[in-house]
């Protein structure tokens, strides 16, 4: 009864220690708990008591800290950091890690009653792409940065960069004006572009089989055909006239680029006009007797440079309204 003895005699006055271990025991029992049996000597015996170590007593005292799971997983790291123990106060102390960001786009703050951590970002986990077949200016994302390809000025070309704009500008080019000139040395012609900004460029055009080449000192150049083919120009149609009417005509053939003016002159007789004057020593008229109805003549006269007329006839006198679809060859020789 010794140790009770001193357990009460502590109590009784008042000693209590101010720090405790955790493997220290605290003595369990009823304050002024009566006893039962009575004239018994001092000290009263009380009916139970118990031992207890603090670190069962205090609850907190009595957790082991770990981090779940115990071997963390890559990029995450645990909260419990360690518990120490003072050696002369036995008093322990639970380290826990705080929570630190390292990024701008990222903020830990206390919630206004104190009872939360909240995590705000201003960044999203968001890429960026490029968009139709023209030069990709998207790159990649590193961590929170997005990585963008730089615009660089080739040849003739200045980028200026402002505060919301980037301008593209086509460098402006001196303009160059071009000199024609022809000269003719034998048969061909060469032509020549001379520019101001000390370009050149030379075109010799050649005469072939049955061409001749002629340079008009005028900006021209006449390309003449010499023979091949039939060796002449022909203009094919025929002819129509009625009543007192200058006669039509239908286009069959013509490649001498020019055109006939059709007029009646007198009875039975047509004058034909040509566009442009032709050498009439170049040229043969072969109409065809073809006429309406009854046999008559066609004959060509007033043959000149500028034209031709047709006359019609009956067997007696000179008579209209006869010629129908009578073909006319007209040629034009070199």
């Amino acid at each position: 009864m010794n140790i009770l003895t001193d357990i009460l005699s502590l109590i009784q006055r008042g000693k209590f220690a101010t720090v405790a271990g955790k493997d220290d025991v605290v003595v369990l029992g009823m304050w002024n708990e009566k006893p039962e049996m009575t004239g018994v000597a001092s000290p009263i015996p009380y009916k139970s008591v118990k031992l207890i170590k603090i670190k069962d007593l205090a609850s907190s005292e009595n957790c082991d800290y770990i981090n779940v799971p115990a071997n963390p997983l890559k990029d995450s790291v645990g909260v419990f950091q360690k518990e120490v123990i003072d050696p002369t106060t036995q008093k322990c102390t639970v380290s826990f890690r705080s929570l630190k960001t390292m990024s701008t786009n990222l903020t830990l703050a206390l919630s206004a009653d104190d009872d939360y951590i909240e995590i705000t970002t201003q960044g999203e986990p968001n890429l960026a792409a490029n968009v139709g077949s023209g030069a990709k200016v998207w790159k990649d994302k590193v961590g929170e940065t997005l990585n963008f390809k730089s615009l660089v000025q080739g040849s003739g070309i200045t980028i200026a960069e402002s505060t919301n704009e980037i301008t593209i500008t086509a460098n402006a080019q001196p303009n160059t004006t071009y000199t024609y000139s022809s000269s003719q040395s034998a048969a061909n012609v060469d032509l020549k572009l001379d520019g101001s900004d000390g370009s050149l460029g030379n075109v010799k055009l050649v005469a072939g089989t049955n061409v001749t080449l002629a340079d008009s000192g005028s900006n021209e150049v006449t390309i003449n055909s010499t023979g091949g083919g039939v060796g002449y120009q022909a203009h094919v149609s025929k002819i129509t006239q009625t009543g007192t009417n200058p006669p039509t005509e239908v286009i069959v053939y013509n490649d001498t680029g020019l055109t006939l003016t059709w007029q009646r002159v007198a009875v039975g007789r047509y004058q034909a006009t040509w566009s442009t004057s032709v050498d009439s020593t170049k040229v043969t008229v072969n109409p065809m007797p073809i006429f309406k109805n009854n046999p008559n003549i066609l004959n060509v006269i007033a043959f000149a440079n500028t034209g031709f007329q047709l006359c019609t006839n009956t067997l007696s006198a000179a008579t209209d309204d006869v010629l129908q679809n009578t073909p006319i060859e007209i040629r034009i020789y070199p």
